[in-house]
């Protein structure tokens, strides 16, 4: 029997015309020019409608069990899709149009709450634990409102301002996962959207890319104190990371224990370096806990955990996360990925930058772990 392959799942989530369709569409044909495949798992509230459910009919008549029905409906198309096109040799990509977190968007969190509830899920199972990544494309009402429009989807009746009230709501749906990539219209073209998110597919499933964007590591003077932070919407995490002994042949390992109150997720990296100490390829994938306890009995000696808080949050439509560097040594770090403008445009008011370190080793966690005196991955 053919041995099924782990495919990654990807959700592309984000306002009214943001060229989700466009954005699929482009990333199928260029991956099988590149020898790869994808699949999509069509948005099903729109089959619903389209093929004659009155779905806001049917949810005034009962919410809760019409919106619990979707994502399980929803959660089994998009493992059936990965089932089946895990069992083919050729390397895929599951592309997801909208994942079950973008229900949120479309409820009252009264509702929400009790969905959660009497269906027994956590915010973590339905976003890192469910998803590789989470691409959002950011609606055309916000930054290229020329090219709002209805036509291309008739189940679409949305205002502009209702576009981006949707579209900020669909990006705090998935806030917090590890890998929330961002493809807005501030000084970009639609050719250049599609390319990067199209970058953002290529990166997850580990292979070549062009990186279209400005990435940046910056040392901040201080962790704003918790006045400065209210009324931002966040998401908190916990990490703690540990490396492995060195293995020739694997690379650099590195394992990181995610938390969020009572859930956690566990990730196994390995990076490779040309001869040069310069990133050549990481490869990380999802782990589970009894996996991530056996690999924590070959840390090495050498290195101590370097543990963290992390607060991600959106600011002008871009996605930010500020590092605390708890121990062994502390300092701040805030990351920032900004395609087509100039960092000082994205970063608010109540943070301090003191230096753009983003090629500065001594502020990895690498370089943390040994205590200074050692180059490495800069995260």
């Amino acid at each position: 029997m053919e041995q099924q392959r782990r495919v990654p799942v990807i959700v592309l989530t984000g306002g009214p015309c943001a060229g989700k369709t466009s954005a699929m569409s482009h990333v199928t044909k260029r991956l099988s020019e590149l020898g790869y495949g994808a699949v999509v798992v069509p948005e099903l509230a729109t089959t619903l409608m389209s093929g004659g459910i009155p779905l806001l009919e049917v949810e005034q008549a009962d919410e809760l069990t019409v919106k619990s029905k979707m994502v399980k409906a929803q959660m089994h198309n998009e493992g059936l899709f990965a089932d089946l096109i895990g069992l083919l040799k050729t390397p895929h990509v599951v592309l997801c149009d909208r994942g079950v977190l973008d229900s949120r968007a479309y409820m009252s969190d009264e509702t929400w709450e009790k969905m959660l509830e009497v269906n027994g899920w956590t915010v973590n199972d339905l976003r890192e634990r469910r998803y590789d990544a989470v691409i959002h494309l950011v609606t055309a009402a916000i930054g290229a409102e020329s090219f709002y429009t209805l036509e291309n989807n008739e189940t679409r009746t949305e205002t502009v301002e209702e576009a981006i009230e949707l579209d900020h709501k669909c990006a705090n749906a998935y806030l917090g996962h590890p890998k929330h990539f961002f493809a807005d219209n501030i000084n970009a073209d639609f050719t250049t959207k599609l390319s990067r998110v199209l970058n953002f597919v290529l990166e997850v499933m580990q292979l070549p890319q062009v990186l279209d964007g400005n990435e940046r590591r910056l040392l901040l003077d201080s962790f704003p104190p918790e006045e400065l932070w209210e009324g931002v919407k966040y998401e908190e995490f916990r990490l703690e990371i540990q490396f492995l002994n060195h293995d020739q042949t694997m690379g650099l390992g590195r394992l990181t224990k995610r938390s969020q109150g009572d859930s956690t997720t566990h990730y196994c990296s390995f990076q490779h370096t040309d001869n040069l100490n310069r990133s050549w390829s990481v490869n990380e994938r999802r782990i589970s806990d009894r996996e991530y306890h056996a690999l924590s009995t070959n840390t090495d000696p050498s290195r101590v955990p370097v543990k963290k808080r992390l607060r991600s949050f959106l600011y002008k439509e871009t996605l930010l996360v500020v590092n605390e560097y708890l121990s062994p040594r502390y300092f701040n770090i805030l990351e920032i990925r900004v395609p087509g403008r100039t960092v000082d445009d994205a970063i608010p008011p109540f943070l301090s930058v003191a230096a753009d370190v983003t090629e500065d080793p001594t502020y990895s966690s690498l370089h943390t772990s040994k205590g200074g005196g050692e180059e490495g991955s800069t995260e």
